[in-house]
């Protein structure tokens, strides 16, 4: 099929062009990235040595366990319920490991901490409510798109004390439920989520195709992600696998409009609405809508759909092959 015979967006030289811009802007991150932004691996990697010499945490609430900074430590010198269970006794050691440096009480009273901050995530009636930072319109975890739709922020609301959108001319609030009608609302929707994640993934491992495996394990971390009651823009780095199937399956099976328009949304949020071409006001009125949240869910809707569509499609054609035969 020549060039003339295909859309546009099929063309070579529009897909040259999209590569192309694909590889300049991972090319400006890089640099941008490793030699003028400080990331968050030197902050592990200072808590990690604290851990080392028995002073894991400082006054305030805690965010991470001890069990996370003491994988961070490994980095300072610079069957498939058989497989379950060994992975949940792992986990429980590795849990209980850290007492060996900071002691049991130390270890538990972490512990406790950190329950006890959740618990006052959990029944804290305002949504955009963290506890141990302000509220910020960057958060784009699930907890923060509900605040941002369904209780509005005033402008006395703290959320605009690190940066004031509530004057800006393009700032649009929404609903103004009174409490406790969104924190319900969300709770209800996290439930409603498990049961359909249970469903889609209700399939015994042995009986699953490994497409569907890749499928399914890919969005698992993007919707823990999610369920964060904290989630920054880099913490999405865990879609790359969702995104990159997601690509390759458009790509073989040659989808149309829909999934292509899809995947043109997610890019578009994921790789232009951002603050290097945006610039810092407008990249933050942009965030306030959580469209970085929204286009990953549309990531895992996405994702999910193309795998179930083309395990559909395989089923009928074996079918029709047995048929015929």
């Amino acid at each position: 099929m020549s060039d003339t015979e295909v859309a546009w967006y099929r063309q070579r030289w529009t897909l040259r062009l999209l590569l192309l811009f694909l590889l300049l802007y991972l090319g400006q991150n890089a640099v941008t990235s490793m030699f003028f932004k400080v990331t968050d691996f030197e902050w592990h990697l200072d808590h990690a040595r604290a851990l080392l010499h028995e002073r894991p945490y400082e006054p305030g609430f805690v965010t991470y366990l001890p069990a996370r900074f003491l994988l961070d430590a490994l980095y300072l010198p610079l069957g498939a319920w058989a497989s379950a269970a060994w992975f949940a006794l792992f986990a429980i050691a590795w849990l209980l490991l850290p007492a060996l440096a900071v002691g049991w009480e130390a270890l538990l009273g972490a512990y406790r901490d950190w329950l006890a901050g959740l618990l006052r995530i959990a029944q804290h009636p305002d949504l955009s409510f963290l506890g141990f930072e302000p509220p910020r319109h960057q958060n784009q975890s699930l907890r923060a798109l509900f605040a941002r739709y369904l209780q509005g922020f005033g402008p006395d609301h703290p959320i605009h004390a690190g940066h004031d959108l509530s004057r800006h001319p393009l700032f649009l609030q929404f609903l103004a439920l009174p409490t406790p009608w969104p924190a319900r609302l969300y709770q209800g929707a996290v439930l409603l989520l498990g049961l359909l994640f249970a469903w889609l993934f209700r399939a015994a491992w042995r009986r699953t195709p490994a497409s569907r495996l890749l499928a399914e394990w890919s969005v698992v971390p993007i919707v823990a992600t999610l369920l964060s009651p904290l989630a920054w823009l880099h913490h999405f780095a865990v879609a790359l696998p969702a995104l990159w199937l997601s690509l390759a399956l458009i790509v073989q099976r040659r989808e149309g409009r829909g999934a292509l328009l899809a995947a043109g949304c997610i890019a578009l949020v994921a790789f232009v609405l951002q603050r290097d071409l945006l610039q810092h006001e407008l990249s933050v009125l942009e965030l306030s809508y959580k469209l970085d949240a929204l286009a990953m869910m549309l990531l895992v809707a996405l994702t999910l759909w193309l795998e179930r569509r083309g395990g559909t499609a395989r089923s009928l054609a074996r079918s029709s092959g047995g048929n015929s035969t």
